[in-house]
């Protein structure tokens, strides 16, 4: 998959109050070597924007440890130091803040300077803290899919998970958002993590001897959502099946300007039309929304809550509408709510889900969500001086009045189901097909 094509599944991913062009690196930028005293300047300059720039720097880890990760970071670097080397450090660093808008704009430089023929060549999905292969590649002769992983190059994959999780951004370390770029982005991690080897040689179950691979020579990447998508546009209505039930994909809240009569208008005929059906259960889809603005989420919750609330406490500098109490609509459904989450939610739809959740408005069915009632966002876009490395900081934190929820993890759901090895393989929706199956049984 094209550059582009990636940039915009991430920003849909990840799109929250600020949304950024990411400058492109070379393939092949990874072998690139500069001064030592470059790449430490560098690291000074990224250490101090961030604590300068940050609402709470320290609010995940202390001054004292994040001063001594810079120092150590810093004496790793010598004469030969690469830029994919010096990348590595510098996402370790950023991820330390534990901030998911504060980030080396997710794995694009990293993705796009690192030659295919290096990339991890089989496919790999963490399911439960198991690995397993989806897609064997270009080694089909030697492993099949859905064979469960053990190790790479004699690391056991605990081992590894544990090491990649310190380099990914996410809010307050939750593992949500950890566990969905390992799964989205393995094939490159990998070799970061390991120093770019030639090769690789796995443990792989029902296999005594370990595997040898063949490196692949071109990679297309695809994103891996483990079930067909049947909603092309990003938000969608249906009436299912039953006649009773209604499907409301959101695949994300990113409605800004003059894009938000789009959303309102959407939301206005999906409820209507709920409304002159007489829909009796509704599933909202959540699932892989990167976020948007507050406003867009309100908005719809309006359409399902069944008693007045307020969005933001009163520490939240902006959003001054969404300080006041806000009225159901007229036209709110009445009926019962199922919202499917994911890992893959993030920013204001971790806002929007802790409202939901502290009110009882839905049923929260799927997995640990990628954000929680507070972020901090309206991020600035910054580069390094010497590499040109892009990353961006955030600015402002935005807190619901959604409370009793932990901060270093995702809102978690009511019923918690997670898509097994076979039915990601068969592309069968496991959450949505036990939702339905709940709203089934009598």
């Amino acid at each position: 998959m094209s550059f582009s094509i990636r940039l915009l599944f991430f920003t849909l991913l990840m799109s929250g109050c600020y949304t950024q062009v990411i400058a492109q690196k070379e393939v092949g930028d990874y072998l690139k070597v500069y001064p030592k005293e470059a790449y430490l300047e560098d690291l000074e300059e990224f250490a101090t924007t961030l604590v300068k720039t940050h609402p709470q720097p320290y609010a995940f880890i202390s001054q004292k440890e994040f001063s001594k990760l810079i120092a150590s970071k810093k004496d790793l670097v010598n004469e030969n130091t690469t830029l994919g080397e010096f990348i590595w450090m510098c996402s370790e660093i950023i991820a330390s803040i534990g901030c998911g808008h504060t980030s080396l704009n997710f794995f694009n430089q990293e993705y796009h300077m690192l030659p295919d023929a290096l990339r991890f060549p089989i496919e790999v999905r963490n399911i439960e803290n198991r690995f397993y292969v989806t897609n064997p590649l270009i080694n089909a002769d030697r492993i099949e899919a859905g064979q469960e992983l053990f190790a790479i190059n004699g690391i056991a994959m605990s081992t590894i998970k544990e090491g990649i999780y310190k380099h990914i951004a996410s809010d307050g370390y939750s593992l949500g958002v950890k566990k969905k770029f390992l799964n989205t982005e393995f094939n490159s991690y990998i070799p970061y993590y390991f120093g770019f080897p030639k090769t690789y040689e796995i443990i792989v179950k029902n296999k005594q001897q370990p595997v040898a691979l063949m490196p692949i020579k071109k990679y297309d990447w695809n994103p891996r959502n483990g079930y067909k998508n049947v909603c092309k546009e990003g938000i969608c209505y249906e009436v299912l099946e039953d006649k009773n039930s209604a499907l409301l994909t959101i695949h994300s809240f990113a409605f800004y300007g003059e894009k938000y009569p789009i959303f309102k208008k959407f939301i206005d005929n999906s409820f209507q039309d709920i409304l002159s059906k007489g829909i009796k259960n509704l599933i909202i889809d959540v699932r892989g929304n990167g976020g948007g603005p507050s406003g867009a989420t309100a908005y719809l919750m309006q359409y399902f809550a069944n008693k007045p609330f307020i969005y933001f406490s009163k520490e939240t500098r902006y959003s001054d509408d969404l300080k006041q109490e806000i009225k159901p609509h007229d036209n709110a459904f009445q009926g019962k709510t199922f919202v499917l989450i994911d890992n893959g939610g993030f920013s204001a739809t971790g806002l929007f889900l802790s409202l939901v959740k502290e009110h009882k408005f839905a049923t929260l069915i799927g997995e640990e969500n990628g954000s929680t009632y507070t972020c901090n966002d309206n991020s600035a876009p910054f580069k390094l001086t010497h590499t040109d490395i892009s990353y961006k900081v955030a600015r402002s934190t935005f807190t619901t009045t959604a409370r009793g929820f932990p901060k270093h993890i995702g809102i978690l759901p009511d019923h918690n189901i997670i898509q097994n090895i076979d039915d990601f393989l068969n592309h069968s929706d496991t959450v949505l097909n036990y939702t339905l199956q709940l709203i089934n049984t009598p």
